[in-house]
């Protein structure tokens, strides 16, 4: 079946995954062991993405799992720090998502995101216009690698999934195998043959 859309990812596909300076300025705040700091950041991280925590409830859960107490000010020092964090971009991904809907795909992401973080990228990222559907974790009530996300994704895309590449720089957020989608990636849809054009639908923002 003939590819018809691409699903990417966005932190390690189109935004950067948090540099080793942003990594050691969130331990120097946190004052914690770094091995001990990032197993709690990490397990209490799909709650949060899931917009089932708050920034306030995620970071005292790390804070609890550390046996240590953050002041207000550590508090909101370390979200400002974790957003700051994951705003890195690759900007040759960027450039090449208008190429991929010029040569007839549609263009659809899905993210583990918390709120506050997506409502930073909505506010600075001006490529965001370039995706059909944007499925943030956090308003669609489904993390992934859940089945559900990509369901949501594939739903509002109307396309049997066998038509849809999926790219993600995570292995633990590979759709799992039994969805049938296609592996791919952003520069592999620029370069190859396009599908059949169609108009392209709405966007599909949540």
């Amino acid at each position: 079946m003939t590819v018809k859309a691409l699903l990417t990812d966005m932190f390690g596909v189109i935004a950067q995954i948090q540099p080793e300076s942003a990594r050691t300025r969130l331990v120097r705040i946190a004052g914690a062991e770094p091995d001990a700091f990032w197993a709690a950041y990490w397990a209490h991280r799909p709650d949060y993405d899931q917009g089932i925590s708050t920034p306030l409830d995620y970071w005292s859960r790390v804070a609890c799992d550390l046996r240590m107490d953050f002041g207000t000010e550590q508090l909101m020092e370390l979200h400002a720090a974790d957003i700051d964090s994951w705003s890195l971009r690759h900007q040759d991904m960027i450039d090449a998502l208008p190429r991929v809907r010029a040569a007839g795909y549609r263009l659809a992401l899905l993210s583990n995101i918390p709120t506050s973080l997506a409502e930073h990228v909505y506010a600075v990222d001006e490529f965001m216009d370039e995706f059909e559907v944007v499925a943030m974790s956090c308003h669609i009530d489904a993390v992934k690698p859940s089945p559900a996300a990509y369901q949501w994704c594939i739903d509002r895309l109307d396309l049997p999934m066998r038509s849809c590449s999926s790219t993600t720089a995570n292995a633990m957020w590979t759709p799992p195998q039994r969805l049938g989608f296609r592996h791919g990636s952003i520069v592999e849809w620029t370069i190859s043959s396009p599908p059949c054009r169609s108009k392209r639908a709405g966007y599909e923002r949540h």
